[in-house]
């Protein structure tokens, strides 16, 4: 019998003396084991006396754990690599050390260490920051391996696209910012979250010129889902984008009030929630089209009484968050003015001004001051 195959029965041996609870002979098989070279054996020993000591009744050795974490890391086994990567990157902050054991694993093939290799890169710790480098790396886990080798498809590692699209996105570590890019990797994925992520780009210019009639098709596509939203949230989100998108005009669509109304409108219809049978509203919608009648802007006049109305459908709906004290507070300034249309009603104005102070005790007292009622 060779070294090897006597250092694997004695880790047989071991493991099985350990899930028969005898620790004591577990311990003496899986020490002899490790020293004839078995890296496994070395591992569970460095687990033995860090996380797993408490459990099995005996007392915790870091240093012998890390002994034995050291042993197996140096042998090449990428697992224990990791782990000393974690344990100087985590606990010694010795960013420049945990670095060096993520790469070595990284080398090996292992997917963690390749991560955070790649995250290393990315965000210039332990090592010196370089985005280009880290796309090397995040590209090599991009994608999951299929077992039908001759498909054309393939099963992509979502959170790596994400993180590949965001360094071309925002050009991260001397990358250039470029958006197309960033949009064809995140194509690679198919969900609402990253249809919103595309929109976001085309509308804000990330990495390209702003492209409002893309980011509106993008957005639209959120509002056809059937399968990832089939309760109405995302369709009213995309509705308050979109109407966004046409108050300010972006890239190649104009500033059009008539266009935004339409689709603030549309996004302050009620929705069903997954977690609720009863209707919901989006609140920015309902708040932001209040806005509009309350102040005047987009229409002919003033009108508070529709204001009040989206007013008090979304805070009849919430009043649970801080937020809500300023629907409150919009409620009781109309009462307490009488604007708008709206009858002058110091009660009503009490009332609502009661509920935001409870809602933020920040709130002190407030006077609001007189404007002309407009009829």
């Amino acid at each position: 019998m060779d070294k090897s195959e006597e250092a694997q029965k004695l880790f047989i041996c071991g493991m099985e003396a350990y899930r028969a609870k005898d620790y004591t002979k577990a311990l003496t098989l899986l020490k002899q084991a490790a020293e004839l070279g078995h890296v496994v054996a070395m591992n569970k020993l460095s687990n033995i006396y860090s996380r797993e000591s408490r459990r099995i009744g005996i007392s915790e050795n870091i240093s012998e754990s890390l002994r034995y974490l050291q042993m197996a890391a140096e042998n090449n086994y990428t697992s224990s690599m990791v782990t000393l990567g974690n344990h100087y990157y985590y606990t010694q902050k010795n960013l420049v050390l945990a670095f060096q054991w993520y790469y070595k694993a990284a080398e090996l093939g292992d997917k963690t260490a390749i991560e955070n290799v790649a995250r290393s890169y990315r965000d210039g710790t332990g090592v010196e920051q370089s985005g280009e480098k880290a796309l090397e790396w995040y590209k090599k886990i991009a994608y999951y391996p299929t077992k039908y080798p001759r498909s054309d498809k393939h099963i992509v590692n979502r959170k790596i696209i994400l993180e590949i699209a965001k360094i071309y996105r925002d050009g991260i570590g001397g990358v250039k910012s470029d958006g197309e890019e960033a949009v064809k990797w995140l194509r690679e994925i198919e969900d609402s979250q990253v249809v919103q992520l595309i929109a976001e780009i085309y509308r804000d210019g990330l990495g390209l010129p702003a492209d409002g009639e893309k980011a509106i098709t993008e957005f639209k596509k959120l509002m056809y889902s059937s399968v990832e939203y089939p309760y109405g949230e995302c369709t009213a989100e995309a509705c308050l984008c979109i109407a966004r998108i046409c108050r300010d005009g972006v890239g190649n669509i104009q500033q059009n009030n008539k266009e935004y109304l339409k689709w603030l409108r549309e996004a302050t219809e009620p929705f069903e929630s997954c977690f609720n049978r009863y209707p919901f509203y989006n609140r920015n919608a309902m708040i932001e089209l209040g806005d509009v009648y309350r102040d005047g802007i987009f229409v002919r006049k003033k009108d508070c009484n529709k204001a009040l109305y989206y007013y008090k459908k979304i805070f009849d709906c919430y009043h649970d968050d801080i937020e809500d004290s300023e629907i409150a507070l919009r409620i009781a300034e109309i009462y307490s003015k009488g604007i708008g249309g709206v009858k002058k009603n110091p009660k009503e104005a009490e009332k609502y001004l009661t509920w935001a102070k409870e809602l933020n005790p920040s709130i002190d007292e407030i006077s609001f001051s007189e404007e002309k009622n407009e009829q």
